[in-house]
């Protein structure tokens, strides 16, 4: 805008010094034409004074007849003529002479060479201006140069103020805004071509999104079921077993279709992929309540479902609801209905290998299977933590307890940068204190916390120390990272609460990242896309962890103006010996250069893990490779 101004200011100003450098021309014109006309009179009363006085011998001779001829010319003040020293005519008869402000000019008489003249005429400039005629051209001058001034001023407002609009557009744009064509731009052809190069920026970063969504569906994902692969199942699994925040433990659900390959045989390809189709989407459908689920086909018919946090009695609850639902299943008239579908239960702690999770899974499949009618079989290893062994009412008295105390520690991991290997941020990390004060992690106590309805409570005690914190280390620059849940970013009351927190805190608040799991943003965009931007003009930068944990598209990115990208630690785990992790990464870093979102990487343990990862294009890391282990801090706290 400042940029426009000053092109009108200096077109403005060019504009009028033209039309001053016009009208002097053309005084000078007139000036120049008024000087040629007086040479003219000053010949034509010489050569008349000289003609009269030849004719008249006589000095005191009657000069009467001059008279009409002189009254003649307008610019005439006063005519002498002298002999000797003796004046001898005189025009206006009888009137005493001033010669002050009037152009007096000598006359000479080449026939009478005793005789001369004074001749007084008005000055020249009284002259020109005098004249109608000049005047009117003058006017008219004046008139066009000022109609051309205005029309010029005019023209040359619009043509700014269009490439005001250009500028701003482009201002926009390397804000990383997505600037849209006003009407007036100015020049029509530079706007024309900003509107091209965004469509071809548009289109290749569709391209580029649509190429890293086929990339994460070829790497992870059956493309027949819509679910994952077995090797997007085994990192899954992996992770799970090895974060020690994420859970006591849960459920692996083997299932098996025992005629898959018979139907595929005799019915064809197309009446297989139909039935998996159908049990692909009664499966997703009896799955959907449970959160952090991972489902997955690890060969021609045999699905996996991963199901997190679950209590005793809702693992054998969810095994017979899979085997009611699947019953509704089309199975063609070949094969045996009764014996169509068996399950293989298996339940985990965290700790627990993958393989033998797994292998105890086949195992209880197979168990199933001996049993001879479509049913579910678990083997007993009592891994049920004391946590998951407590009831819901119990949870949520334990829980409000702790929200009434305020009994809950928080826990701090650093977020380094690849480059200088600075502390980019702190993630803060809580677990609270049963009865026994004992620390309960919080893969533990939030899927409980979500059930009881808790979430917002917790979510504002930890803010409300998490400000206090800052508070009182002001010196201190460094960001701090919080996990908000879903249900609490769609919760009215505590978004204005939180809201009004944060607007009192300015300072505060552009120290704060706000973290929200990649599944929650991509199956609530709508719900918490609001919510999200109203935090964000506060101050607070927004990241999306656990990012790979499901396969899901990456258009969130640009729709909710992220910040920051934390991989899962499923994706980081042993990346150096997995190429297709690799290839995840890759992708994703390479659709993100043009939009200034940084990449993080959770679960960093090792140095060969953090080197392929900065190869990948990773920004930062977080991980027991750069702090100690979260479990000896928390014995520290414990002992303490």
């Amino acid at each position: 805008m400042e940029l426009s101004r000053k092109l009108q200011r200096a077109w403005t100003g060019s504009l009028l010094l033209s039309t001053v450098l016009v009208a002097l021309l053309f005084a000078s014109a007139a000036l120049l034409h008024a000087s040629q006309q007086r040479a003219d009179q000053v010949a034509v009363i010489e050569g008349l004074l000289d003609t009269h006085f030849a004719e008249s011998n006589e000095a005191e001779a009657n000069h009467e007849s001059l008279q009409p001829a002189l009254a003649l010319i307008d610019d005439l003040v006063f005519l002498t003529v002298k002999q000797s020293g003796h004046t001898i005519y005189q025009y206006p008869a009888g009137e005493d002479l001033a010669t002050q402000g009037i152009s007096v000019v000598r006359l000479r008489l080449p026939t009478h060479q005793k005789r001369w003249g004074l001749l007084g005429l008005k000055p020249l400039f009284i002259s020109v201006f005098s004249s109608l005629w000049w005047l009117v051209a003058l006017l008219v001058a004046v008139m066009v140069s000022s109609f051309a001034v205005l029309y010029a001023g005019r023209t040359s407002r619009q043509q700014m103020q269009g490439v005001a609009l250009l500028q701003q557009r482009g201002e926009g744009i390397l804000n990383g805004q997505a600037a849209q064509a006003e009407a007036g731009e100015s020049p029509a052809a530079v706007s024309q071509a900003l509107d091209q190069l965004q469509q071809q920026i548009k289109s290749a970063q569709q391209e580029r999104s649509r190429f890293d969504q086929f990339i994460r569906d070829n790497t992870f994902t059956d493309l027949e079921s819509g679910f994952g692969n077995r090797r997007f199942f085994d990192n899954r699994l992996d992770g799970v077993l090895r974060d020690s925040e994420a859970n006591d433990g849960g459920a692996v659900y083997l299932i098996q279709l025992q005629e898959l390959d018979l139907i595929k045989e005799q019915l064809g390809e197309e009446a297989s992929a139909e039935l998996v189709s159908q049990f692909s989407n009664i499966l997703g459908q009896l799955l959907a309540g449970y959160n952090d689920t991972v489902i997955a086909r690890r060969s021609s018919a045999d699905f996996a479902a991963l199901v997190p946090n679950l209590m005793p009695r809702e693992v054998e609850d969810l095994a017979n609801k899979l085997q009611r639902g699947l019953r509704r299943l089309a199975v063609p008239e070949i094969v045996d209905r009764e014996c169509f579908i068996h399950i293989g239960v298996a339940l985990f702690a965290q700790g627990d290998e993958g393989y033998q999770v797994l292998s105890e899974a086949d195992m209880a499949l197979r168990a199933a299977q001996l049993q001879g009618p479509s049913c579910w079989f678990m083997y007993d290893r009592g891994v049920i933590e004391r946590g998951h062994a407590l009831g819901s009412v119990r949870w949520r008295a334990l829980l409000e307890n702790a929200i009434a105390r305020r009994t809950f520690v928080m826990f701090t991991q650093s977020a380094v940068t690849s480059s200088a290997s600075r502390i980019h941020h702190h993630e803060v990390l809580t677990r609270v204190r049963d009865d026994k004060g004992q620390l309960v992690s919080a893969g533990v106590f939030l899927p409980m916390a979500s059930r009881c309805g808790l979430l917002p409570k917790i979510d504002r005690i930890i803010i409300e120390q998490l400000i206090k914190l800052l508070e009182y280390e002001k010196a201190d620059t460094e960001r701090c990272s919080i996990n908000l849940s879903c249900d609490s970013l769609m919760n009215d009351e505590f978004m204005t609460w939180l809201l009004a927190t944060l607007d009192s805190h300015p300072a505060i608040a552009h120290r704060i990242i706000i973290e929200v799991s990649e599944y929650h943003v991509s199956h609530h965009q709508d719900d918490i896309q609001a919510p999200l931007l109203k935090l964000q003009q506060t101050g607070c930068q927004l990241l999306v962890d656990r990012v790979g944990q499901t396969v899901v598209g990456s258009h969130y990115i640009n729709k909710l103006k992220i910040d920051y990208l934390k991989l899962h630690h499923s994706i980081v785990r042993d990346i150096q010996n997995r190429p297709e992790n690799q290839l995840f990464v890759r992708s994703l870093s390479g659709s993100l250069e043009e939009q200034k979102v940084h990449i993080f990487a959770l679960g960093v343990e090792t140095e060969a893990e953090w080197r392929t990862l900065r190869n990948l294009g990773v920004y930062g890391g977080q991980g027991h490779f750069f702090s100690e282990s979260l479990e000896r801090v928390a014995e520290c706290t414990e002992s303490s």
